[in-house]
């Protein structure tokens, strides 16, 4: 039996699915930031939280406050066009070789 449906709904422009999509294609894009690209991409597409947090192997709950994230704040402009150059929009301007989890 399937939980109960999320309001949470993650909607993209082409523009900024193209950028995801090329930093999956990249091999230098660090793994953190490829997960997150991945999981947003499939919440986009359609698919559950559930399924999802499953295929990137990340707990639900972190998926949610992605997508939260992604919806409410931090949005892909289109203008990065690359990974690192995210990193550091993302997390206010911190240089990325400076920045840890």
């Amino acid at each position: 039996m399937q939980g109960p449906i999320s309001s949470i709904r993650v909607e993209m422009t082409g523009k900024q699915q193209d950028v995801l999509n090329s930093w999956l294609r990249k091999s230098t894009t660090p793994l953190g930031l490829a997960k997150r690209a991945r999981a947003i991409l499939m919440l986009a597409s359609g698919e559950t939280f559930s399924k999802t947090s499953q295929y990137v192997d990340i707990g639900e709950r972190h998926l949610r406050k992605w997508a939260r994230r992604f919806i409410d704040t931090l949005r892909v402009s289109s203008k990065i066009d690359s990974a690192i150059k995210a990193i550091c929009w993302v997390n206010w301007d911190i240089d990325a070789e400076n920045f840890s989890v």
